[in-house]
């Protein structure tokens, strides 16, 4: 199983660059595809699929955003990262981070 984070690059930037709206995209065994964002789960047939999806949504990888912080020669705040949790419904509580 494989699991990448993405963030809403559109809600960040509108909020200010304050608030990060997180997804995780899950690929499993057998080639179907799982996204989770603070507000639903979608299925997907494949991880093309749900990279499309995500793309089109405004999502952008969060190892971008952190290597854009890098970049742009900011500090990266500790709260950047994916949650940890040992439930959905606690994993969803921390998709959102609050920087303001």
């Amino acid at each position: 199983m494989k699991t990448e984070w993405w963030y809403d690059d559109a809600t960040f930037h509108y909020s200010g660059d304050k608030d990060i709206c997180l997804a995780r995209l899950t690929i499993h065994p057998d080639g179907t595809a799982e996204v989770v964002t603070p507000s639903e789960r979608i299925p997907f047939p494949d991880e093309d699929a749900a990279n499309e999806w995500l793309t089109s949504e405004e999502f952008s990888l969060l190892e971008n955003l952190t290597e854009a912080f890098e970049e742009a020669g900011k500090p990266i705040d500790p709260r950047i990262k994916p949650p940890c949790a040992t439930c959905d419904g606690d994993l969803v509580k921390q998709m959102v981070i609050k920087l303001g």
